[in-house]
């Protein structure tokens, strides 16, 4: 699990020791933008796509390619619509969804066409 910024900047390194690396996207983003999710108040700056966050995403990924490991995506960000394109796009393996999180993020997109 590449949940904190240390393991993110050792991507490769991991990925040369294990079968698959996985993106735990609620715990890294809270650490790398040193913000308590669990905090109301601090709620607004938790961003998953701020470029303090994005750039790593696409490191991890490449690193675990390099090694020939699947890399996959789970939290709040792998059930994002928009994230989708993002991870998709820099070429995660697999998203990790709570399916009912996905049934709740589609209908509040239908609701909002």
């Amino acid at each position: 699990m590449i949940e904190v910024p240390a393991a993110a900047v050792m991507a490769e390194q991991l990925a040369a020791e294990v079968h698959f690396l996985s993106i735990g996207t609620n715990d890294l983003v809270q650490y790398l933008m040193a913000v308590d999710r669990g905090n109301d108040a601090m709620l607004r700056c938790f961003q998953p796509f701020h470029t303090g966050r994005g750039a790593h995403a696409p490191h991890i990924v490449e690193a675990g390619h390099r090694k020939n490991v699947w890399v996959g995506v789970c939290g709040e960000m792998a059930g994002d619509p928009l994230a989708t394109v993002f991870l998709v796009g820099i070429g995660v393996d697999e998203l990790s969804v709570i399916p009912l999180y996905f049934r709740k993020s589609r209908r509040s997109s239908a609701r909002s066409s």
